[in-house]
């Protein structure tokens, strides 16, 4: 829970899931998330909110450090979202070697793939702007008025609709 509660607002879920279940066992993340769970319960009763708790059931699946990790930053999304940071204790470990630290590089990784990400949808936004400009420009010179049927003029705006479309 150190780990997490140092991480969570530097990490996305998908970058602290990995580490969770890669680092820790089983047994220490099933202990990990009662202890949590037990916290913030207590702390919400005691602001009687204990229904803003969703039920996490015990976990027996196959891939339950999978699981036991995803409730693990479910609870500590509740605990974001509803400010209870400061009302919990501070977790704190006997042995820092079972902290883990994140890899840089796929951090690095992580961000620059973001970054790329935007970029692409920023690039897809001005292809689309730029289409629809050029559409217009061609709509507007084969308007009837330059002596075209009206029939002309239609296609074209279909085929411009088409290229957005299809772009």
């Amino acid at each position: 829970m150190c780990f997490l509660t140092f991480n969570f607002d530097k990490l996305t879920a998908s970058e602290l899931n990995p580490t969770l279940i890669g680092f820790y066992n089983d047994e220490e993340l099933v202990k990990a998330k009662e202890i949590l769970l037990k916290t913030v319960l207590k702390v919400l009763q005691d602001m009687d909110r204990a229904n803003d708790v969703p039920r996490l059931p015990k976990r027996t699946a196959d891939n339950k450090g999978k699981q036991n990790a995803d409730d693990l930053l479910r609870l500590f999304s509740i605990i974001d979202k509803q400010k209870l940071s400061s009302s919990l204790p501070v977790f704190s470990t006997v042995d820092l070697l079972r902290i883990p630290f994140p890899n840089q590089d796929s951090i690095k990784l992580v961000s620059m793939a973001r970054k790329m990400e935007t970029f692409e949808q920023r690039l897809q936004d001005m292809e689309k702007c730029y289409i629809r400009q050029a559409c217009e420009s061609v709509e507007l010179a084969v308007l009837p008025e330059r002596g075209r049927t009206s029939v002309t003029a239609t296609r074209v705006t279909v085929l411009c609709m088409l290229i957005v479309l299809f772009c």
